[in-house]
């Protein structure tokens, strides 16, 4: 919703949700830091797990009440209460402007047995992401729908995928499990026989 809305990306034009740029076509409160912060967070939360996202989230309200924030505390507070350095995670989603964008190819390596390569072709001024979660959901020969997280770290990355068989209706989609949502742009999948 925030790359292809009419109140987001699309209209705003690419930027950071950190010190973003308060001139028109944005705003003092653009659509970028709701949709794009709203989908950072969740990727966050996965990224934390529930427990420590929601102990670290209660700890810095209840530490900053009525008092003012910045970026840093928050990520401070998230790092203390994890016990994990997420400088990686700010610098590219706070601080880094755009979203990944991918080319998926599934190849059949041999009789229903595949292998999935993601390739990230966003603009080099995007930067490359590491540590990307995508999760991917297709179905077995039984029509059994299976769900996988993958964790995309390079420009052109590769996972067996195992059997794969086709049936009605599209042979696998991405970002639409039960789990996350990964800020991300699709840009193709193909399946090579």
């Amino acid at each position: 919703y925030y790359i292809a809305g009419s109140d987001g990306a699309k209209r705003e034009k690419v930027f950071s949700l950190y010190d973003f740029p308060r001139i028109p076509p944005s705003s003092n409160y653009p659509g970028t830091i709701y949709k794009k912060g709203g989908a950072v967070l969740g990727m966050l939360r996965y990224e934390l797990g529930d427990p420590i996202f929601f102990q670290a989230l209660r700890e810095y309200l209840h530490e900053n009440k009525y008092g003012n924030v910045s970026t840093q505390i928050l990520k401070d507070k998230l790092e203390e209460v994890s016990g994990k350095d997420l400088s990686w995670f700010f610098e590219q989603w706070v601080y880094g402007k755009g979203w990944p964008k991918l080319e998926i190819k599934l190849e059949e390596r041999e009789s229903a047995h595949y292998k999935m390569y993601v390739r990230q072709i966003q603009p080099d001024s995007c930067g490359l992401y590491t540590n990307l979660p995508i999760e991917i959901n297709y179905a077995d020969c039984d029509s059994f729908p299976i769900y996988r997280i993958f964790k995309v770290n390079s420009r052109l990355d590769s996972f067996d995928i195992g059997e794969l068989c086709h049936y009605d209706g599209d042979i696998i989609n991405v970002n639409k499990g039960p789990t996350l949502r990964s800020l991300i742009e699709v840009a193709s999948v193909s399946i090579v026989s």
